[in-house]
């Protein structure tokens, strides 16, 4: 994890709980220590809240059943590894924010940045601006073409000092529910309740080797209005191609990465020269 992810250790459930009372009858005890049944979406809903109240002094935020659950530490983790690269204050974009916008609500937070949370899917604009609507630092905005990425969202005239985004993983829906049984089964739960997420979120053609070479070649046309790019990559063996095609468009690219539990994370920045 980065240096500043404050979720090293373990979850401190006595502390969470005080803060979100609602995770007290979700908590089991497990090797004589409190947890929760990870495989219960519920309780997951109810640990990320604790998190972000006790640690962030975010208000619960509105999970809708069948949306994705975005796990509070590795989130954050992309918002510091942003961090080190913007000052405090500075003007991002989360490229399809989802309904909970917990990017936009998590570097807010953090780091005071002025956030703009893009959405193709009218329900989950919805749900996003609900859940900032106390947050005037945030801007939900709705993407009319599913076509575009940034065109229609940054504005004539509008600079923003970075951009993020957790692309589609999979290809299509049956590449989803393979992967997310296989994820129920070494949790040793029912694999019928650990699929959460929409369309939007989780699968587009070409998976997310080809949204994010979307994005490349889409971002070269705002060049002059963007800092910096970036975008998580799920799979090390997309990176390469994606280098590639950076280069191919004059662009300065890195990569970093990260251990959020047992999985390793990249992200990947550029700006153009």
């Amino acid at each position: 994890m980065h240096p500043n992810n404050t979720h090293q250790e373990d979850y401190p459930f006595n502390e969470l709980i005080k803060a979100h009372p609602p995770l007290s009858k979700f908590t089991v005890q497990f090797q004589d220590k409190p947890s929760i049944n990870f495989n219960d979406p519920l309780a997951l809903k109810a640990l990320n809240n604790a998190l972000l109240v006790h640690y962030y002094g975010i208000t619960p935020i509105e999970y809708p059943h069948g949306y994705l659950l975005a796990p509070v530490p590795s989130r954050v983790d992309y918002i510091h590894h942003i961090a080190d690269e913007n000052k405090a204050g500075a003007k991002g974009l989360d490229i399809g924010c989802g309904a909970t916008a917990i990017y936009s609500l998590l570097g807010a937070s953090c780091y005071n940045f002025n956030m703009i949370g893009s959405e193709v899917s009218e329900k989950s604009y919805a749900f996003a601006k609900a859940n900032t609507k106390t947050v005037p630092s945030i801007d939900i905005r709705l993407q009319s073409d599913r076509g575009s990425i940034f065109k229609n969202i940054i504005q004539k005239g509008e600079y923003l000092d970075f951009t993020i985004c957790n692309p589609p993983f999979f290809s299509s829906e049956q590449e989803a529910m393979k992967a997310f049984q296989r994820k129920a089964k070494n949790l040793g739960g029912d694999k019928k309740h650990n699929f959460s997420g929409t369309a939007d979120e989780l699968w587009c053609n070409g998976g997310e080797a080809l949204f994010i070479k979307r994005m490349i070649k889409e971002s070269n046309d705002y060049k002059t209005q963007v800092g910096l790019f970036s975008t998580l990559v799920s799979q090390k063996g997309n990176i390469a191609r994606l280098e590639k095609l950076l280069t191919k468009k004059q662009a300065n690219h890195y990569v970093k990465s990260s251990k959020i539990g047992s999985k390793i994370v990249h992200y990947l920045f550029w700006k153009f020269r």
